[in-house]
């Protein structure tokens, strides 16, 4: 019977993990591929099948959201992985089992330290071209619960030099970096009412604020927030801009106020010489689409997502 070895990934690794990626490249020209941490804990979550000593897969895991007490109900605890394995063993489906139980395992430590109340779900995304990954995670029970459309913008493209005040004079539009817990709290509670089956929690806030370049626009009446978007540098990606979290709340839609907002951050990334901006949308979300799509966004790729409650 065929073994394999498996140990944590080394630095060592490295220039195997880059040929992984490469194989990988070939042969699914989009693939989803995360790239082990700097932080040598970080190591630990990031384990390596071996054919003697040849690279021949890998996985990762890592918690994306997590609950804490007087959290929306909604909210689940979110723990990804990403595994992969060189095309070449791609049939074998023991190199992918031997990955799968060692982060199945890692998952269920780490949801012990989770606060209790809220589900919790060990979750994947791949591309839809990647289908030996996908059949693999849908062998062992997980679900597809959404696919989304990854979009993107060229911000080397000549654009207006300044984007026009917005014209209903009673909002105000502003570049709001929510400087302290109350502004943090106050955005919250808009946001998860739009969102409650996929709310954003304050940790998950505060780790999107360390991103190079992070800010929002945020439109507001009478003091209370009406819309707004997120807008940063993408970190291991060169001159890549990414726009999340655009919602404008329900008896505020139709008005161009999402639109206007949008063309802000495209702008904003623009100064910040960036060459392009990606964002991610439902694939069924027709208005966020058409909206995207007017600004000059474009679909590049889907990605589907399985998920598994643990």
């Amino acid at each position: 019977m065929q073994t394999f070895k498996t140990k944590n990934f080394h630095p060592d690794d490295r220039e195997q993990v880059v040929e992984l990626f490469n194989k990988l490249k070939d042969k699914h020209t989009n693939v989803i591929y995360w790239w082990p941490g700097e932080e040598e804990h970080t190591w630990e979550y990031c384990p390596c099948v071996y054919e003697r000593d040849k690279l021949i897969g890998k996985g990762q895991i890592m918690p994306i959201s997590v609950a804490n007490p007087g959290d929306n109900p909604h909210v689940v605890h979110q723990l990804y992985m990403n595994i992969k394995v060189d095309p070449d063993y791609d049939e074998n489906s023991l190199i992918k089992e031997q990955l799968y139980e060692i982060l199945h395992e890692k998952a269920l430590q780490m949801k012990a330290y989770f606060s209790p109340g809220f589900k919790t779900f060990l979750r994947v995304g791949n591309f839809s071209n990647e289908i030996e990954n996908n059949a693999f995670f849908q062998s062992i029970g997980f679900k597809h619960f959404s696919s989304n459309f990854w979009m993107d913008i060229d911000l080397r493209a000549d654009r207006q030099s300044s984007i026009p005040r917005f014209e209903d004079q009673d909002i105000e539009i502003k570049m709001w970096e929510m400087k302290t817990e109350i502004e943090e709290q106050q955005y919250l509670q808009v946001e998860n009412k739009i969102w409650p089956e996929d709310a954003l929690t304050l940790h998950r806030l505060r780790e999107y604020k360390e991103r190079p370049h992070w800010t929002t626009f945020t439109a507001f009446y009478k003091g209370k927030i009406i819309g707004s978007v997120m807008a940063w540098e993408r970190e291991n990606e060169e001159k890549t801009g990414e726009i999340e979290d655009v919602f404008v709340v329900p008896e505020w839609r139709n008005k161009g106020i999402a639109r206007h907002l949008l063309m802000l951050a495209v702008h904003y990334l623009q100064q910040k010489k960036l060459d392009r901006a990606i964002l991610l949308v439902l694939t069924d979300n027709d208005s966020a689409l058409n909206l995207y799509k007017s600004v000059g966004f474009k679909v590049k790729k889907e990605e589907q997502r399985f998920e598994l409650e643990i």
